[in-house]
């Protein structure tokens, strides 16, 4: 599976498209996967409702934000891979946060919310024939690939992982 052409989504995925290496789904698990976990087993638990700026979100918010996402983007994984034609809603980010529950759950919960969700994400994936990995489907106001948003879910976590490290002073 060769790496998402530009053509396959739309033009603000390339900020996190371009954060990810590797030109397969057995190289994106291989190359993020096991990083993605031990980092979000490292934050630390003094940090977990710091916020770097005010109305910015908390690491726990942040996190509970990441698995928002993969779930999102798995779901359309799933639905453009199965071959589904209506057009799927898009999703506002705050608005999910608003209503998440994050800031009243434990922060080892919402890590492992992320592990699990991961490991689904990761079957999702392998499961999917070159065919499936190909087909476009319809999002909201834009359409994209399977494989754009397989490597949209990686580079998304990488894309906060650096703002973890840069603003939250984390890693």
């Amino acid at each position: 599976m060769p790496r998402p052409q530009k053509s396959e989504y739309p033009e603000y995925f390339e900020r996190y498209i371009s954060l990810v290496k590797g030109e397969s789904i057995a190289e994106l698990i291989s190359n993020y996967n096991d990083n993605h976990i031990n980092f979000i087993e490292s934050l630390p638990d003094e940090k977990a409702n710091f916020a770097y700026a005010e109305n910015k979100w908390t690491v726990k918010e942040a996190l509970q934000h990441i698995v928002d996402t993969e779930r999102v983007f798995a779901y359309r994984v799933l639905a453009i891979s199965r071959g589904e034609t209506q057009t799927l809603n898009g999703f506002d980010q705050d608005i999910y946060n608003d209503h998440s529950n994050a800031a009243h759950r434990a922060f080892d919960d919402v890590k492992e919310e992320f592990k699990a969700v991961r490991y689904a994400t990761n079957i999702l994936l392998r499961s999917l024939s070159e065919t499936q990995l190909n087909r476009i489907g319809n999002i909201a106001d834009y359409q994209a690939s399977t494989r754009a948003f397989a490597y949209n879910i990686y580079g998304h976590f990488i894309y906060h992982q650096i703002i973890f490290k840069e603003r939250y002073l984390i890693g």
